[in-house]
Order: structure tokens, then C-alpha cells, then sequence
């Protein structure tokens, strides 16, 4: 994989894209990288490239140094100042568009497989987006899909992990309401005892995992990838409740299946399967 031509676009004259391109290791995912000391969203600034369709995107990688807007789930708001790692990748996947469901669970492994392998840290997935270390949000996944009849036009994949953030100075930021999430809120730096990572290194353990995950998916492996997630799954098995349009209750999560979907057993013993988006979902 060595050797592979990467264009660089990268305004701020930074070294971080092209330290990071001499030492990658993928085909297909960061064959052009843009990179800016900051941006709105990663995310916004993705979805605004492939839709110009112009040029074959397929593997373009939008990486901050910080975002003034960065996005989470639902509209919420993710606090990216310098010292994490903010990107996004923008795909056309040659899957049917009924396994779109899965994208969110092979960025949730990459950044798992990430974090374990640079760290050593016990990360796990919190059903369907956040990834956690002994229950605190290190990270968080988001997952933007267009689809066009029965094919999917493009989906960008976006990634924050807190690496060498202080989170203590984000709380600053939280407004009120927010401000549980804020103190349930942890960095690779703070679970090291203040070591700061190398977040060069960092992006490209992580952009590789993805390519990893994602060729698995194309190649219709995906049982693995779900047997994978039920593995590295912080939910299965324990009481959660679920915020669903004007109801809320109470019920344990047991399964996670094929395409997804989380499957709870209510007090009374029915069977739900909650799809992603659907819900939200919360360790009780």
C-alpha cells in the first residue's frame, strides 16, 4: 500500500496531511485529504463537496484542527477545540442502500479498534454512536446518507474523538441543559493520567481501521461486523430507556440485529426493535 499518490489540499501550508500521508496505509479512503487549522463542520464542509459532483470524491478525507460548529447526533452540538481528532470521509459504497444502517457500526468499530490499539484503553460502543471508556463519552460517530431510488448516492462519515482535550475547559462551553453530557465527558489524555497521544498517528490508525471495516462491508461480511459490535457493545444487557416520539420506557437491551437495529424486551416481556435515528437510547 505504500507509494500511493494522495492529492493534499491543505490552504494553512500545515505538515500534519502530509506527515499523515507518508505514513498511511490505505487504498482507497484518504486518497485526497483536505486539511484546515479550522472549519464550520467537517461534516457541513463534506457534504458540500460531494454534492458539487465534479470530481470523483469516493474516499476524500475532510480533517480540523477545530470546528466552530462541530455536529453530534440530533441536531447537538460537539465541542472541537485543538487536541482532538475531527474528520470526515466521504464514501459512494457499492452495498444495497438496506445495509446503510450498518455505516454507523463500522465507524463506531474503527474508532473502537483505534482507541484500543493506541491506548491499550477498554473502549466500548454505546448503542447506536458513542463511544465510551468506563461509561464516559470519548467519542462520537455521525453518519449523513443520501439515497437515490434504491442505491446510495454517497454517505459521509464523521468522526470525533477527544484525544489530548482538556475537558474540563469544554464544560465552559455546555450550555445548562447540556450540562450532565458535559461531566459525563472523558479524553484519551485524562484516561492516560494526562499522557497526550500522537494524533498524527492517531488519524492513521483510524483512517485504516475504517478502510478495514468498510471493505468488509462491500464484501457482504457483514455477521462479522455485527458479531464484532455485539462483542464491543457497552449496552447489551443492561437496563436502558428509550425516548421514542412522545413515549418513554424502561426495558433491556438483548441483541443487536442484521442490519442494526437494537432489540430491547420490555417489563412485560414484548420485543422491540429500535432502528437507528428512531430513538434515543440511555443506560438507565
Amino acid at each position: 500500500m505504500q507509494g500511493i499518490d494522495r492529492i493534499i489540499v491543505c490552504p494553512s501550508q500545515s505538515q500534519f496531511p502530509n506527515e499523515l500521508s507518508q505514513i498511511l496505509h490505505t487504498l482507497t479512503i484518504a486518497k485526497k485529504i483536505h486539511f484546515y487549522k479550522e472549519v464550520g463542520s467537517t461534516q457541513d464542509l463534506a457534504i458540500s463537496i460531494v454534492k458539487k459532483k465534479f470530481e470523483d470524491t469516493h474516499g476524500t478525507v475532510i480533517i480540523a484542527e477545530r470546528q466552530k460548529n462541530g455536529k453530534g447526533r440530533i441536531d447537538r452540538k460537539w465541542i472541537s477545540p485543538k487536541g482532538g481528532v475531527w474528520l470526515s470521509v466521504i464514501l459512494k459504497p457499492k452495498i444495497k442502500a438496506a445495509q446503510a444502517t450498518l455505516l454507523p457500526i463500522v465507524a463506531a468499530l474503527a474508532v473502537c479498534d483505534t482507541i484500543n490499539q493506541k491506548t491499550r484503553l477498554n473502549s466500548k460502543i454505546k448503542w447506536p454512536n458513542d463511544i465510551v471508556i468506563e461509561g464516559k463519552k470519548v467519542s462520537g460517530t455521525l453518519v449523513d446518507i443520501s439515497i437515490d431510488s434504491k442505491n446510495i448516492d454517497y454517505a459521509v462519515l464523521g468522526i470525533g474523538i477527544n484525544a489530548n482535550v482538556d475537558v474540563t475547559n469544554i464544560k465552559r462551553y455546555i450550555d445548562t441543559n447540556s450540562r450532565k453530557r458535559a461531566l459525563e465527558m472523558t479524553s484519551l489524555k485524562k484516561e492516560l493520567s494526562g499522557k497526550k497521544v500522537n494524533i498524527i498517528d492517531l488519524s492513521r490508525i483510524l483512517l485504516e481501521k475504517l478502510e478495514y471495516y468498510y471493505l468488509q462491508l462491500e464484501k457482504h461480511y457483514s455477521k462479522r461486523i455485527i458479531q464484532k459490535c455485539r462483542q464491543r457493545s457497552e449496552t447489551l444487557n443492561n437496563l436502558v430507556v428509550v425516548e421514542q416520539q412522545n413515549e418513554s420506557f424502561e426495558c433491556k437491551a438483548i441483541d443487536i440485529d442484521s442490519d442494526g437495529a437494537l432489540i430491547v424486551k420490555k417489563s412485560d416481556n414484548n420485543i422491540l426493535r429500535i432502528v437507528v435515528g428512531d430513538a434515543l437510547v440511555r443506560r438507565k
